[in-house]
């Protein structure tokens, strides 16, 4: 999975691993992308849900062939607008 792909997509559902965090409660965690806001990342793992500020967290996305490590500044903003600045750069429109 290429990075340029995860930090324009969309990251719903996808399984993610917290590497760094400022509290280290949550470091290590696994768990699936439940919810993503433009500053936060919601992750769903034992029937509950942890929501972590983007600009702070360090974590691993991984697929079946691959792993990725992101760090959450570089994903701040919501996903659909990280999308349309995909297609605007492919266009020719920036």
């Amino acid at each position: 999975m290429k990075k340029s792909n995860i930090t324009f997509g969309d990251l719903f559902g996808s399984e993610v691993e917290v590497l760094m965090y400022p509290d280290r409660n949550v470091i290590g965690l696994i768990g699936i992308v439940e919810n993503e806001t433009q500053k936060t990342i919601s992750i769903y793992r034992n029937e509950k849900t942890i929501t972590l500020f983007k600009d702070y967290i360090v974590f691993k996305i991984r697929s079946k062939n691959s792993e990725t490590v992101i760090y959450g500044n570089e994903i701040v903003g919501r996903p659909e607008d990280r999308t349309k600045e995909v297609i605007k750069k492919k266009i020719g429109l920036r």
